[in-house]
């Protein structure tokens, strides 16, 4: 399968350039103008190339040594002799980063992270190492977008003209059919459809709802063959199902006939079932009284919100319980429902309002759905293994890190983010795709224009994964539900950067002209065909981010065609009404 061409950056060709990149990272993450280079002035030796005072580290020293490595190694004695030599420099360092462009070796971070310890416990200075996959992350952050274009404006305009093709490409293949499932899902959950012939239209509608979220619902006048016994069919697929949903109305309760010996069998079975599994599930079509024999279990509400999304939190309990795969493969989602928000900020408020987020107004979105986490590496992994496309470049052997199953995928590029899109919308028949900016905006701060997804109040530890440079993600929800938007969508500040299918703007020689405010969907913005000569946007920060950019309102972009180890993306749907 075509794949759009992988984002790891050369390394710089000298140690000149490789130390002018790892000199303007630092001195903006330091925030600090005063940043100074020894490395062309002969005080190298004593192990510090770049030095500043972060403000992080009110008035000390931190020191910055650039070791590029043609041959992608570096050793712990090389470490420590570089330590040795930083502990000679003056002014004294609170802090050392080594900058190396040699590949990540988890041996050697592990015996850095020891060094520090004992270094802290001792009052000395900690040690940190990046390596020129952290590097790299950085430049493809969307702060430092302007540092990427410096360093790699020639490797991006041949990068921009081979995703081109390659993209196109991979349009016009083929993902799998519905009845594709992904590797070590061996079936889907069986849901027998128990109902009133006068119910037939909404139930037909619920068949299909099912199916198109991956589940294989059982309904006689589409799965009854002709010429088959119906009164040992029916039997025998209520005892074959995984679960039964009875479709209660006035029609159901009062009509004697066929329906009520169903409900029987259905009885029957639940009967055998474990104590406290889901297996039998009223689910009420209107408003009607519960038969006193199905009471024992509590019933759902299909014709109030969230009903339909209650009902399937049961069906993917009920899954994770059988150990089938469709709780893991399709995402939680969530209804944002109709109606008019608050877009942008209001300087007068938010006192890091920037020009792109103004002027604040009121914009009207239809209802839509919107997934609660970003992707995880573990729903990631089934597109993978299903469609042979290209792994995220930190995976081995085909699997994601051990441990981070629900952490958010990462090192993906817009096309993949669409690519993965397009490959579950095959494979349940219902649409997603990635959400509009504004789409991700109301979802993330709900109607009052608050700052932050929990309120105005600024991030803390306990709300968000924020301002940790060179760290790594968290599982999705492990800020839930404190730091969740009012809608109850999870990971909206911090953790990830997350694509969204808007363009920031289109690129105009050596600059990107922004699509402004108030917004616009039918202005181009929302062009899914505008190639790679663009920008798109990304919203939420990510967890290497300050308290700025984790905001509701700001506005990211970055190269579609880019992987960074900070980058995700989350799902939005489009609802079907009943």
């Amino acid at each position: 399968m075509p794949t759009v061409p992988q984002s790891e950056l050369p390394i710089p060709k000298s140690w000149d350039e490789f130390e002018d990149i790892v000199a303007d990272l630092y001195a903006r993450a330091w925030d600090d103008p005063h940043t100074r280079r020894y490395g062309r002035t002969g005080q190298a030796q004593q192990g510090v190339d770049i030095c500043g005072r972060p403000a992080r580290l009110q008035g000390h020293y931190a020191g910055v040594q650039c070791k590029r490595r043609e041959r992608g190694t570096l050793t712990l004695e090389a470490v420590e002799a570089e330590i040795a030599r930083a502990e000679e420099f003056k002014p004294p360092l609170a802090e050392y980063t080594i900058a190396t462009t040699a590949r990540r070796d988890a041996r050697l971070q592990e015996a850095v992270r020891l060094i520090t310890q004992e270094r802290e416990a001792a009052g000395k200075f900690s040690v940190h190492i990046a390596f020129w996959e952290d590097l790299c992350s950085l430049l493809a952050h969307p702060d430092n977008s302007d540092l990427l274009r410096k360093h790699y404006a020639d490797w991006l305009g041949r990068l921009r003209e081979l995703a081109g093709a390659e993209v196109a490409a991979y349009a016009s293949s083929s993902p799998p059919g519905p009845e594709t499932l992904p590797e070590g899902v061996t079936r889907r959950l069986k849901v027998f459809l128990c109902h009133a012939s006068a119910d037939k239209p909404a139930v037909r509608d619920l068949y299909r709802r099912l199916r198109s979220d991956g589940i294989a619902p059982w309904l006689a006048e589409e799965d009854l063959l002709p010429g088959q016994d119906w009164q040992l069919e029916i039997p025998k697929a209520v005892r074959s199902s995984d679960a039964v949903i009875i479709c209660l109305s006035s029609s159901a309760i009062t009509k004697a006939g066929f329906v009520q010996k169903e409900i029987k069998y259905a009885l029957d079975v639940a009967d055998e079932q474990p104590e406290g599994a889901i297996f039998l599930i009223p689910l009420r079509l209107e408003e009607c009284e519960a038969p006193e024999r199905l009471r024992r279990w509590q019933w759902v509400d299909l014709f109030q919100e969230p009903g339909y999304e209650r009902l399937l939190r049961a069906l993917r309990a009920r899954a994770e319980h059988l150990g089938l795969g469709a709780h893991l493969w399709e995402p939680e989602m969530i209804l944002i429902p109709a109606g008019e928000f608050l877009m942008g900020s209001d300087p007068e408020r938010d006192r890091y309002a920037s020009d792109d987020e103004q002027p604040q107004h009121t914009l009207y979105l239809p209802d839509y759905y919107i997934a609660k986490t970003p992707v995880t590496n573990a729903q990631y992994a089934l597109f993978v293994q299903t469609t042979d496309y290209r792994l995220p470049r930190h995976w081995r052997r085909g699997k994601p890190p051990k441990g981070e199953e629900d952490h958010p995928v990462v090192y993906v590029s817009w096309y993949d983010a669409v690519g993965y899109c397009n490959w579950l919308s095959q494979a349940t028949g219902k649409a997603y795709r990635l959400p509009s900016e504004a789409e991700w905006e109301k979802a993330a701060r709900g109607t009052d224009g608050r700052i932050y997804p929990w309120g105005n109040e600024p991030p803390d530890e306990e709300r968000c994964n924020f301002y940790k440079p060179l760290r790594r993600t968290t599982a999705v929800g492990h800020y839930s539900p404190q730091g969740d938007s009012p809608y109850g969508c999870a990971d909206m500040a911090g953790n990830v950067t997350e694509w969204t299918r808007s363009l920031c703007g289109l690129w105009t020689g050596d600059k990107v002209e922004l699509f402004g405010y108030p917004y616009d969907p039918g202005d181009g913005r929302e062009d899914l065909e505008a190639g790679s000569l663009v920008a798109r946007v990304m919203r939420g920060g990510a967890f290497d981010c300050g308290v700025r950019f984790v905001r509701c309102a700001v506005r990211n972009w970055n190269h579609p065609d880019l992987r960074g180890g900070n980058v995700g993306f989350r799902l939005v749907a489009v609802p079907v009404h009943l």
